[in-house]
């Protein structure tokens, strides 16, 4: 993927969103039924290609603006589209679930995707001038990597307050303790 990143860029970023969009919303036949597994490849490819641009600095040259309204075009198309429709509902979501955006990838999701994108890239100035800070930094370079340790306990957490009658007030301290 890099290589098709150096040599075409914007063309790749193109075909494989398109790609994702046609996929999703071609209806094939049962024993065809198959191919809307390919949005895995393309849709997660899509991602990666974007991570290329901010890696080479091409979507730091981009005027912030245009994060903003797409940020704003994107979230206004999904408003739209969950007041239309329920099918629209779940973006992120259980396997095997009647209504899902997430397995395999759908046009909602990778909308989604892009919006949640240029919000954070819109931000981004302002993010970063909060976490000159060092004690800030340290605090959130902290948990960013223990985030996932406590993703993985909060079930736990949750069950033994559940257990043990107490307080849901209890789940940050069990959390620290267990993590």
């Amino acid at each position: 993927t890099i290589y098709l990143h150096k040599k075409y860029p914007y063309a790749t970023v193109l075909s494989l969103i398109t790609m994702t969009i046609l996929i999703d919303n071609i209806e094939f036949s049962l024993n065809l039924s198959y191919i809307k597994l390919f949005n895995y490849l393309f849709f997660w490819i899509v991602i990666h290609q974007i991570g290329y641009f901010f890696a080479d600095g091409k979507i730091q040259k981009i005027n912030l603006n245009v994060f903003r309204y797409i940020t704003i075009f994107t979230y206004g198309y999904l408003f739209y589209q969950m007041s239309m429709s329920n099918s629209y509902l779940s973006l992120a979501s259980y396997r095997l679930t009647s209504i899902n955006n997430e397995d395999p990838p759908t046009t909602t999701y990778l909308i989604a995707s892009i919006g949640l994108i240029c919000f954070f890239l819109s931000f981004k100035n302002i993010i970063e001038k909060i976490l000159i800070n060092p004690k800030l930094w340290l605090i959130i370079s902290h948990v960013h990597s223990n985030i996932y340790t406590v993703y993985l306990w909060h079930l736990f957490v949750f069950f033994i307050i559940y257990i043990y009658g107490l307080n849901i007030y209890f789940a940050p301290l069990i959390l620290l303790i267990t993590a």
